[in-house]
């Protein structure tokens, strides 16, 4: 009965080093939401100046986006429920680390 208990304080011990990598990968995946946000925003006036477009055309164009990624993220989370989060978070994490260097 001992070994039982010991086994189990052993499972709580490694998941709570788990729990703290995930928190850490979903933190970074909001933030990656969170800044990307913020950029559109910011180019927000540049854009309306060089396409010559009014402001209710841009905020338009803005919302569309806004729009467009919450629902793929709707849709992305209900695949995510039947492949894994795991398998379809990693290789999203690779192709928005490895556009980083491409895009400077």
């Amino acid at each position: 009965m001992e070994n039982h208990v010991e086994d189990r304080n052993l499972e709580l011990e490694s998941g709570s080093k788990n729990r703290y990598i995930v928190l850490l990968l979903v933190l970074s995946g909001i933030l990656m939401a969170v800044v990307d946000g913020s950029v559109v925003s910011i180019a927000f006036p540049t854009i309306t100046e060089y396409f010559n477009v009014s402001i209710a055309q841009s905020q338009m164009i803005m919302t569309s986006y806004l729009v467009t990624l919450t629902i793929l993220l709707m849709i992305f989370g209900k695949v995510a429920e039947y492949v894994g989060k795991a398998k379809l978070f990693f290789p999203q994490c690779f192709a928005a680390c490895s556009g980083v260097p491409a895009a400077v």
